[in-house]
């Protein structure tokens, strides 16, 4: 039987498990056979917290491409983002200059449309790859191709490609300016973005994930209205054993594993975080310990084991700069004896 959650954070793999049934049934409320139960997933937009470096991105967007829900992964990193991306640059535009005239028989059946046909007014351009995403571009390329089969240029019998299953993936979404979180609202909430309002379609699912406050990665505090618009809310904890067992399989160094591995073997679990994790040098240090960084380092020691051209001193000071002094110093040790 299941127990009672004693923690607030989620493991690595279960994230993975969780989000994989998430995407499963996301794609599923958006098949003709989804009944209102399975639709209640187009109003979740979960988001996942965790320290820097542990690979929230690399989980979601292989969950994205590897489950089959979606035909890619957007990722739009909401720090870097202005609070017009979304609305998209001004132009004027002019009307139709070729009837200067506002009868008033134009003014009776639509006055606004009338002055605006002569004068001209201001619109905005919606980003490229989000309006691809809408039922405001479906629509436009389905009226494209009826225009084109009655013009002769595409055979009666084609058919319009089905709509993209997209994963749109707000990356940093913590990190967001506070001046952009607004502009962002509409579109958790509402599935809508821009002045014109444009809806995503409903192949479309959202996802966001992020750094925690305590991270030392220039979060931003999420506005109220914006949390609500998220849920659920998860976060997850970096773990040497399961990083360890991916590693294994991931091509990294030899060193890297078998290190890890005689440090687990050598102390209790609990004292082993820092491992993947070393916050006590995350704002005193040019670097430190995380998964990141010992995937940095397994590629570097690749690189030192056949030459620098500097002597082997040199060559072991530089894994120090790798995974920071407190960890990088014990494995060039570890790595000396292992030779």
């Amino acid at each position: 039987n299941p127990q009672a959650p004693d923690q607030f954070d989620m493991s690595m793999d279960d994230l993975k498990t969780y989000l994989g049934v998430w995407v499963a049934r996301r794609a599923k409320a958006a098949s003709s056979e989804a009944t209102p139960a399975d639709r209640e997933a187009f109003e979740i937009v979960p988001i996942a917290y965790g320290p820097a470096g542990v690979g929230k991105t690399s989980i979601i967007e292989a969950v994205g491409q590897e489950t089959g829900g979606f035909d890619y992964v957007l990722n739009f990193r909401a720090a870097e983002i202005n609070k017009e991306d979304l609305t998209g640059p001004p132009f004027p535009n002019m009307g139709d200059l070729s009837d200067t005239e506002i009868t008033p028989e134009r003014l009776a059946l639509d006055p606004l449309a009338a002055v605006r046909d002569v004068v001209g007014y201001s619109d905005f351009l919606p980003p490229d790859a989000l309006f691809r995403l809408t039922k405001q571009h479906r629509a436009q390329e389905l009226e494209r191709v009826t225009w084109m089969k009655k013009l002769g240029r595409l055979p009666a019998d084609y058919e319009v490609p089905p709509p993209p299953r997209v994963l749109i993936f707000l990356d940093e979404l913590p990190n967001a300016r506070e001046e952009v979180q607004p502009s962002l609202h509409s579109l958790l909430l509402r599935r809508k973005f821009g002045a014109g309002d444009y809806e995503l379609l409903d192949t479309v699912a959202v996802m966001a994930a992020g750094n925690r406050t305590e991270d030392a990665a220039f979060v931003h505090t999420l506005s109220a209205p914006l949390k609500g618009r998220l849920g659920p809310h998860t976060r997850t904890r970096p773990s040497l054993q399961q990083w360890v067992r991916w590693a294994e399989r991931s091509g990294i160094h030899p060193l890297v594993v078998a290190y890890m591995k005689a440090k687990a073997a050598a102390a209790p679990a609990e004292t082993l975080e820092p491992l993947m994790q070393d916050a006590s040098h995350m704002e005193r240090e040019y670097t430190y310990a995380n998964p990141r960084t010992w995937g940095a380092m397994s590629a570097w020691i690749g690189v030192v084991d056949k030459g620098l051209g500097v002597p082997d001193q040199v060559a072991l000071q530089t894994l120090v700069g790798v995974v920071g002094p407190k960890y990088g110093a014990e494995f060039a040790a570890f790595v000396v004896a292992a030779r």
